[in-house]
């Protein structure tokens, strides 16, 4: 009776230790839209985890919530411009067990350039151009900053809201002598901005290539465009903060092929692993003219962090005097 009551004993810890396991909670700090709740389950049947997406919507937000609640997020997926706010902790949090990924060209040339560590790797790729319609006129990579902006001189401009690539724009624009102030044109900071891009009076939009073609799907008369003075790489990051087994789990998931490449065929955003998933044929066409652009095109520089906070600052006053035209 002692040995079946201790062998029952025996079960019930196990049974115990595997229940308690299994409830492993790892929690994700996300742009919105990356991780619906399909792959979330996906990621917690694979994994054995409980897996919480919290989603943010803007730089300035991640920020806020990362410096208060930092100790509470096992991975983050976060833009490679605010990498020097993340980057000290999770160089931190090394870890021997993760290995790095290699990507296949143009990709692994460009993401070496980044010198990330083992605990972070590219997410998604974008490229930033100019969206218009070309029904109402033509655009070229070969034009001229002021030539662009003379052929839609009043009519309506949509800049992406984003402080460290929005004022990277305004600047190379000032620097080509033109003042956006002083230009009839009225301008639009803002990430989306549907009903301007379909109306009468739309001059072009600058913005991210898998925004810009996520409009194309809907209008075919819109065109994108690379630039050679006013194009930058731009990415996405994912961080594993955490030393825990489910948090490299869902990191590993999160960064592969498979993922990923699925992924882009969502958000049209470039995928680092080079691989195109066949039931998105218009996307192809769109990736295959651009391919050459992600080798061809530099990183946006990234500032640290004091000149980050200036950036912010300075992209709210352009905002403010854009507005008061």
């Amino acid at each position: 009776m002692d040995r079946l009551y201790f062998g029952l004993l025996i079960l019930l810890l196990l049974s115990f230790s595997s229940s308690h396991a299994a409830t492993e909670t790892v929690n994700l700090l996300s742009w919105w839209g990356y991780v619906d709740k399909n792959s979330a389950k996906a990621i917690e049947s694979k994994c054995n985890i409980k897996f919480s997406v919290d989603e943010y919507y803007s730089n300035s937000e991640f920020l806020r919530r990362w410096d208060n609640k930092r100790n509470s997020h096992d991975l983050v997926i976060y833009s490679n411009t605010i990498h020097g706010f993340v980057q000290p902790l999770i160089n931190k949090r090394q870890s021997s067990k993760i290995k790095k990924v290699k990507y296949p060209e143009p990709f692994g040339s460009q993401v070496s350039k980044l010198h990330l560590p083992n605990t972070t790797r590219v997410f998604l790729i974008s490229l930033t151009g100019f969206l218009w319609n070309s029904k109402k006129f033509n655009l070229s990579s070969e034009m001229a900053i002021s030539e662009i902006f003379k052929l839609v001189n009043g009519k309506n401009i949509l800049i992406l809201d984003d402080s460290v690539e929005g004022m990277d724009f305004v600047t190379k624009v000032q620097n080509a002598s033109i003042k956006l102030e002083s230009l009839p044109s009225n301008f639009f900071i803002a990430n989306d901005k549907t009903n301007l891009i379909s109306s009468p009076d739309f001059g072009f939009a600058y913005m991210w290539s898998g925004s810009a073609f996520e409009h194309m799907t809907e209008n075919k008369e819109l065109k994108f465009i690379v630039h050679p003075q006013l194009t930058h790489l731009t990415a996405d990051l994912i961080s594993v903060v955490s030393d825990s087994r489910g948090a490299k789990c869902a990191f590993d998931h999160l960064s592969s092929e498979k993922f990923l490449t699925e992924l882009q065929g969502k958000t049209y955003f470039f995928s680092p692993f080079g691989k195109l998933d066949s039931r998105e044929s218009k996307f192809g066409e769109f990736y295959k003219l651009h391919i050459n652009s992600i080798g061809n095109s530099d990183w946006l520089k990234v500032p640290g962090r004091e000149a980050f906070v200036g950036l912010l600052n300075e992209w709210k006053k352009v905002k403010l005097r854009l507005r008061k035209k």
